[in-house]
């Protein structure tokens, strides 16, 4: 073998290791979890929610906001810009159906606050709560009755200053929605692998649990008021720097996403991928080098045949990339996500893999992504 192809099986190697030993950590971190003693604390709780229009499934998440079995009172509030936002109506007949539970609804462009979207309505939210302890949930997202119950106790040591949710998508009615909830789905190794190392230095805003000393101690919501995209990631990196642990949470986000558009799909993918090379800017380059192993594997076949030899090599590398995706989806699936309708979009994993390397280099030249209908700057308030 060629000395170039040798080197190109060595990227290859190296990521079906680091992923097969990333399964085995996130499996270890979730049994942990479940064989952790349960927390006897149980305080008041302000649940805040950001919205802006109408997701899949918005009546079931706002619903099951409003079902929690929790010993403890607790008040949901959501957050919007103005009162003509689409999901008004919704959320005013959500207080109607539950007229037991603390529903508020609060508008942030009447406050007159300079920042602007989520941030703007976190900090209004944030400034109508009352409680001790804080959980911020994107309006996407929809919680199982014991969510609170299990998972306040994450932030009850003092040197715990929040705690995430992994995002998990499901309900995928097209191939575009499946190829962007295994795109998500995956993400799920990184976090619980790190979190089995003791290594979060950030969170993930699907689901953010903290305390309201926490957010005073950094300076609140309002320190992070120029920020337009990136929210979570500074705020998580404003708790870390305050020397505070951060923890994952033992049930995911769960996330209703079941039709998609292909440019849609991109741009977000892009505007994550902007997102880290902005607030990360050491994040470790090798990893984005060790997650082509698809590209590594097209070009040894090219080179092989091209040099006509190893061909049937090149095939089987190809061959066995596709495989450790489609049974990584699999583990994935059956383990976390439990989603029935992912089974006739396995064939995706291909196009995932051959489309990651174009949507990074177009990452690499851009500052401008575009979220909600909203084209906006990273890092920069518009």
């Amino acid at each position: 073998m060629s000395y170039l192809l040798f080197l190109l099986v060595i990227p290859i190697v190296l990521s079906l290791s680091l992923r097969f030993i990333s399964h085995l950590q996130t499996w270890a971190y979730f049994r942990q979890v479940k064989q952790r003693n349960k927390s006897t604390w149980q305080p008041k709780v302000s649940i805040i929610v950001p919205v802006k229009g109408l997701d899949d499934g918005s009546s079931l998440n706002f619903q099951s906001l409003c079902q929690q079995i929790y010993p403890q009172p607790y008040e949901v509030i959501f957050a919007l810009e103005t009162e003509d936002d689409p999901a008004t109506p919704a959320i005013q007949e959500l207080i109607q159906q539950y007229p037991e539970q603390a529903i508020k609804l609060i508008f942030s462009e009447p406050l007159g606050l300079t920042a602007i979207g989520k941030i703007k309505n976190l900090i209004a939210g944030y400034r109508a709560s009352q409680h001790e302890v804080i959980v911020l949930i994107d309006s996407d997202v929809h919680i199982k009755p014991d969510f609170l119950s299990q998972s306040v106790g994450f932030v009850e040591p003092e040197e715990t200053g929040a705690a995430f949710a992994v995002p998990v998508c499901e309900g995928s009615e097209d191939w575009v929605a499946a190829l962007h909830n295994i795109a998500v789905n995956t993400s799920a190794l990184n976090y619980a692998a790190a979190a089995y190392q003791k290594r979060n230095n950030s969170v993930v805003g699907s689901i953010i649990v903290t305390r309201r000393d926490v957010l005073e101690a950094i300076g609140g919501l309002d320190a992070i008021t120029d920020r337009v995209v990136g929210i979570d990631v500074s705020l998580g990196q404003a708790i870390h720097q305050a020397n505070y642990q951060i923890q994952l949470l033992g049930q995911p986000a769960r996330i209703y996403h079941v039709h998609d558009t292909f440019p849609k799909f991109w741009w977000q993918i892009h505007r994550w991928l902007v997102t880290i090379r902005h607030y990360f800017p050491r994040f470790p380059w090798v990893m984005i080098f060790l997650a082509l192993p698809l590209w590594w594997s097209l070009l040894f076949l090219g080179l092989a045949l091209l040099q006509k030899e190893y061909i049937r090599f090149g095939l089987t590398l190809i061959g066995l990339i596709l495989l450790a995706d489609v049974l990584s989806i699999v583990v994935i699936n059956l383990r976390l996500v439990k989603d029935k309708k992912i089974w006739p979009f396995l064939w995706v994993a291909l196009l995932s893999e051959v489309i990651s390397l174009p949507i990074f280099i177009h990452s690499l030249f851009s500052n401008k992504v575009l979220w909600r209908g909203r084209w906006l700057s990273v890092g920069l308030r518009q």
